[in-house]
């Protein structure tokens, strides 16, 4: 069975720069859910970047997803690299 990333993962993948740039949670947040965000978008946002992360690995995708680890209330950043 093919791995395959759902509507909004391919969404959040979409919004992760690809030139290797950080980008914040925080800034992440209203690229996503635009003005209506939900009160548990953070944990929700950090979710779907595990998810994400998990699933291009396993479908040997051409980029990795990295990300700083998570510091309380301050805001994860995550960024696209090369797979070697």
């Amino acid at each position: 069975m093919a791995i395959q990333l759902s509507p909004k993962e391919q969404e959040l993948l979409d919004v992760i720069p690809t030139d290797g740039s950080k980008i914040s949670s925080r800034d992440l947040l209203p690229k996503i859910y635009g003005d209506d965000q939900p009160f548990n978008a953070k944990p929700i946002l950090v979710g779907r970047l595990k998810s994400l992360s998990r699933k291009l690995e396993a479908m040997g995708h051409g980029q990795r997803l990295m990300r700083t680890e998570l510091r309380g209330p301050h805001p994860m950043e995550v960024w696209l690299v090369p797979k070697p």
